[in-house]
């Protein structure tokens, strides 16, 4: 289940490298897969995205990070696995009140103070400061960008046509 770890570096990376909070979480079936993907399983990377550069790009960089690992990538008649992947974006603005100083108000004070206990006189210089804090309306973008990566087991799916994912792992984020 590592080499899987590495797949969600390239989710990372996917995901804008200023977000400022990732999260990942990760599943896997421990009946299918009691010690993990064995060395030299095969693999067939697909995603239902439209043909794209990006969508070349980030399956080139699954298969290397697969080949690297001890894994090999093949056809769909011949592997053993099914590695699906797919990310989305969307965009939502929002308008926040944030809030912005104004101005500042000093007040001055000063005198005696006199003491009971030895009949003093004290003579005090204050000063206090009001900060005057107004809310503004600020529009802002907020980013929802999330990666997911499954894996099924080919056999089951050659033999019955059912989908059944055997592990699975989405790396995500919010932010502006």
């Amino acid at each position: 289940l590592k080499i899987f770890s590495l797949l969600m570096i390239s989710a990372l990376m996917f995901l804008a490298s200023c977000s400022k909070r990732i999260n990942i979480d990760t599943y896997a079936d421990v009946d299918a897969l009691p010690n993990g993907f064995e060395k030299k399983s095969t693999f067939f990377i697909f995603s239902k995205k439209e043909r794209s550069f990006l969508l070349k790009e980030t399956t080139k960089k699954i298969a290397k990070m697969l080949k690297d690992k001890g894994y090999r990538v093949s056809d769909k008649a011949t592997a053993q696995y099914y590695l699906f992947f797919d990310y989305d974006m969307q965009s939502e603005k929002q308008t926040i009140r944030v809030p912005v100083t104004v101005g500042q108000t000093s007040v001055s004070s000063s005198g005696n103070a006199y003491g009971y206990l030895y009949d003093d006189s004290v003579h005090y210089n204050g000063q206090a400061v009001a900060t005057q804090t107004e809310y503004i309306p600020q529009e802002f973008t907020f980013f929802n960008k999330s990666m997911t990566f499954q894996v099924f087991n080919a056999g089951l799916y050659k033999s019955t046509q059912k989908e059944e994912c055997i592990w699975q792992s989405t790396a995500y984020n919010f932010d502006s």
